[in-house]
């Protein structure tokens, strides 16, 4: 499942180095001084100084509504368990696991592709595949196991020009989708149907590097 379409050197070429804080992994002095990504990027401050208190807030008030509903479908499932439907119960359980997979990969597809600045990506299990330092031993035997996605796996979808590898929670469908080419195709159904280019607001924030 962690397989990748992608080889290490093209990998390596098109994305930044998200273990490497003091950016030791600049290749020349054009990328010191113009940085292609990165905190130092251009577009990156910008974006930055776009993240105000009430988007903070809303994020607040987010995690706070799913912490409760996930305390209450915990509540209804302890309560209503019976041992003679452990195999319906396990089949169920992968069965919302995948969708899950999907559906945080279609609103992440759906985001990044189509997306611009006001529209903001959540999500605590993508915001640990970003971070390579200080999380929590269960949080990192969980990514090594690949029951939630794993940060060598992700850094796949962090290739420039980031059309790949979309799903965030355990990541199980981002290898099939991808031989499918499902993400591609509907881009392009997308596009020849709308008009709308896939990823303009992203090109335009990249380009910034003056």
């Amino acid at each position: 499942m962690a397989t990748s379409l992608k080889s290490e050197d093209h990998i390596l070429h098109n994305s930044m180095l998200e273990d490497d804080p003091n950016d030791n992994s600049a290749t020349n002095e054009e990328e010191k001084t113009k940085p292609r990504w990165g905190p130092y990027h251009k577009g990156a401050k910008e974006l930055a100084g776009l993240y105000s208190r009430g988007k903070r807030m809303q994020e607040i008030v987010c995690v706070c509504i799913c912490i409760t509903l996930m305390v209450v479908n915990l509540y209804f499932m302890a309560f209503h368990f019976k041992f003679e439907k452990v195999a319906t119960i396990f089949l169920v359980a992968l069965a919302g696991i995948f969708t899950a997979d999907f559906a945080s990969g279609f609103v992440h597809w759906g985001a990044d592709t189509w997306g611009s600045v006001e529209l903001p990506l959540l999500g605590k299990i993508h915001k640990w595949s970003h971070t390579y330092f200080g999380l929590p031993r269960w949080v990192t035997i969980l990514q090594d196991l690949h029951i939630i996605l794993p940060k060598r796996h992700h850094r796949i979808h962090h290739v420039a020009p980031h059309e790949t590898y979309f799903c965030i929670t355990t990541g199980w469908l981002n290898y099939p989708l991808e031989k499918l080419k499902f993400w591609t195709s509907l881009e392009c159904l997308i596009q020849l149907v709308l008009g709308c280019k896939p990823r303009a607001d992203d090109f335009k924030w990249a380009q910034k590097r003056d």
